[in-house]
């Protein structure tokens, strides 16, 4: 029973890892404005989506590739 339990959370660590991986940035924006609805704004799913979008919000940035990148990236509101 636990062996299958341990399975059951390796494929579903796998499908979130693809389905976050594969798509291109858009779908990943949608996926964060998803979760913000679903969290109503507050709370773990909130800040979670906010970090993700931070991130991918950096990725399409002129110094995303500088070392100092993290050091002056947009602040949260």
């Amino acid at each position: 029973m636990g062996q299958h339990l341990v399975v059951g959370i390796i494929v579903a660590a796998a499908v979130l890892f693809a389905l976050w991986r594969l798509p291109g940035r858009a779908t990943r924006l949608r996926y964060v404005g998803w979760l913000r609805r679903l969290s109503g704004g507050n709370g773990r799913l909130a800040r979670l989506a906010w970090r993700l979008e931070g991130r991918l919000r950096r990725e399409e940035s002129a110094c995303s590739g500088c070392s100092a990148a993290d050091e002056h990236a947009p602040r949260r509101p």
